[in-house]
């Protein structure tokens, strides 16, 4: 099976195997397989079962694959919408530019054909001969 932890060098070469806990660490993890369609009622009578055969025992928390394999690529994801988010804004400062010198050129052209047209030139000349 896949490791939740993109990045190791040992990504797809895991084993759980059981195994009691130190004595440092009293913890024990469980990973339990099922039926597709099956995740979510099996993951509540797993906690069912596991609360009432032990009613001293603590139950930290109870989580899919699915979602440790999606905390593992959040830092990813997060890298992927800033690029993206920075990528729009330059091209929206490159479409402002684009267009400021668009306006610039035209209204620099524009008083160059008035300009032209006042000394008597025609609009067919004025255009031919730029």
């Amino acid at each position: 099976m896949h490791g939740s932890r993109v990045s190791w060098d040992k990504f797809d070469r895991i084993l759980m195997a059981p195994r009691l806990p130190f004595p440092d660490e009293p913890a024990v993890n469980y990973l339990v397989r099922t039926q597709p369609g099956r995740r979510d009622s099996v993951m509540l009578a797993v906690d069912e079962h596991m609360q009432s055969s032990n009613p001293d025992r603590m139950i930290e928390w109870t989580r899919t694959l699915t979602y440790l394999k999606n905390l593992s690529y959040i830092a990813d994801r997060n890298m992927g919408i800033f690029l993206v988010a920075i990528t729009l804004m330059l091209i929206a400062i490159t479409c402002i530019g684009v267009y400021g010198l668009a306006t610039f050129n035209v209204g620099t052209r524009a008083k160059q054909i008035g300009t032209r047209r006042a000394l008597g030139r025609s609009v067919r000349t004025s255009f031919a001969t730029s």
